[in-house]
């Protein structure tokens, strides 16, 4: 049934409905109408010899699928497909066999919780930020490796806000465009503490205070990008910029004095801190 919506009053749209169908669907004035969005189901097939990547299902999951079906000419390997559904929040695995296997989702409405798992992100790459300065000043390997462990969750969530962007749109569409690159920024600021925080596990490098200043600066910074996020005021974009290019030559001037292991580190700051910049680029288009 395809309607057109009218104006009314001059500042009011209404949706008129024909009034067959209403008296067969039983509605009467006062009755609600909920809108049924139809769900997308995609088959993918991989040939024999054909190489099969989990990616491929985080990719259909971020595009808006709500059914995703594999099917394999060869044997399927379900553990490695159940390895990836961690990063697919509210999808399960509902069918499967040796060459077969459909994942849907289950939790339909679930995407009205993106503003919050948003802000859900930004605190958690806000916390890691804070934390490995800590760790590392403290030589905490234990609390390190615990920052590393928390990037899967970070991808879990932002692919699920990347998903609710293309399922559901924005009011308009270069908005949303704008928020997903931020999303994805976001990603890419926990993997990279992520490999740092590795690297540090691993080499089991003592302390430099110096570093651990640069480390508690940078996430300074980033609360204050959060907070120009969920508070924008274009006023306050020179003092943030000026801080930011502070701390850009901050690090700049460590990277002189320093080799090996720290300037290891400071790459990784540098690439956090460029990340930084893009999001606050960004934020004045939303």
């Amino acid at each position: 049934m395809r309607r057109k919506i009218m104006l009314l009053g001059g500042t009011t749209h209404v949706l008129s409905l024909p009034m067959a169908w209403v008296k067969e669907q039983g509605l009467k004035k006062g009755s609600e109408v909920e809108e049924i969005k139809k769900k997308s189901k995609i088959t993918l097939t991989v040939k024999k010899g054909e190489l099969f990547l989990r990616r491929y299902l985080t990719m259909l999951y971020i595009m808006g699928y709500d059914e995703i079906e594999i099917r394999f000419e060869e044997k399927a390997h379900i553990a490695r497909l159940k390895d990836r559904l961690y990063e697919l929040l509210g999808f399960e695995l509902v069918e499967q066999s040796d060459h077969h296997y459909v994942i849907k989702n289950v939790a339909s409405t679930i995407e009205d919780e993106m503003p919050v798992m948003l802000k859900r992100t930004f605190f958690m790459v806000g916390q890691i930020a804070k934390d490995i300065g800590e760790a590392y000043q403290k030589k905490d390997l234990d609390k390190l490796q615990e920052c590393a462990d928390m990037e899967p969750l970070v991808d879990r969530i932002t692919n699920f806000c990347k998903r609710a962007i293309n399922k559901e749109g924005e009011s308009e569409r270069s908005k949303a465009t704008y928020l997903f690159m931020i999303i994805e920024n976001l990603e890419k600021i926990s993997d990279y503490y992520a490999r740092l925080c590795t690297y540090l596990v691993h080499q089991k490098i003592s302390p430099s205070l110096s570093i651990k200043k640069l480390m508690d600066k940078l996430a300074s910074l980033f609360s204050d990008l959060m907070h120009l996020f969920y508070n924008f005021d274009r006023k306050k974009l020179p003092e943030f910029k000026k801080k930011r290019v502070a701390l850009a030559q901050d690090i700049e001037k460590s990277f002189t004095s320093s080799t090996g292991a720290q300037a290891r580190i400071l790459s990784s700051l540098s690439a956090v801190l460029e990340t930084e910049m893009d999001i606050e680029l960004m934020l004045v288009f939303l």
